[in-house]
């Protein structure tokens, strides 16, 4: 699996990266939690807007430790970067070294074109279980600090949930990537599907 063992060699930083943004947006978000959670003006403010907005939303759940997670980090700002994350890996994986003539040299050694997207969607899938398991430990301690009160199980289903939309959003990237040899292709059908 020398395509794989290199893929990750080489986007390390970036996955460091994407976890450090990651950890940011739990330290600004989830803080807040025990505030918007005793605040009466809250309330008001989500019983002013129309029902089905505030179900669609999530904002009815918003009161409980998992909720708050739910819809401030799990479906928002977090899912924001894993996306962008998810659609600049895929998009890299085979459109942008065939852009850039470094897919040939892979080529060269006698790998086909399947083993080589099969290896960097596995590199892209292992990359997405590293932050999924980044979020669920920041997020679990986190959960005792902040009064957040989330369960091990509960946690595990949203992240594996987030990572498992990441990951079909990457793909997406990565096919069209593959289909065409194109990057900007792969980044449209990516950030479309997003």
């Amino acid at each position: 699996m020398p395509v794989f063992i290199n893929e990750l060699r080489h986007g390390w930083k970036a996955l460091i990266g994407w976890t450090l943004g990651l950890a940011v947006v739990c330290v600004v978000y989830l803080p807040f939690f025990e505030s918007i959670a005793a605040s009466p003006e809250m309330e008001s403010m989500l019983e002013s807007l129309p029902p089905a907005i505030v179900v669609g939303m999530g904002f009815d759940e918003m009161f409980s430790g998992a909720g708050y997670v739910h819809s401030s980090i799990l479906e928002l700002t977090a899912l924001i970067l894993v996306v962008i994350a998810g659609v600049g890996w895929g998009s890299r994986a085979i459109a942008g070294d065939e852009e850039e003539g470094m897919l040939e040299l892979t080529l060269a050694h006698g790998v086909s074109r399947t083993r080589v997207l099969a290896e960097r969607a596995l590199a892209i899938i292992v990359r997405f279980l590293l932050l999924g398991a980044a979020l669920w430990l920041i997020l679990m301690a986190s959960s005792r600090p902040f009064a957040l009160d989330l369960g091990a199980s509960d946690t595990t289903a949203g992240v594996a949930s987030f990572c498992a939309l990441a990951i079909v959003i990457a793909f997406a990237s990565l096919a069209a990537g593959a289909a065409t040899g194109r990057k900007s292709v792969a980044l449209g059908v990516g950030a479309g599907l997003a």
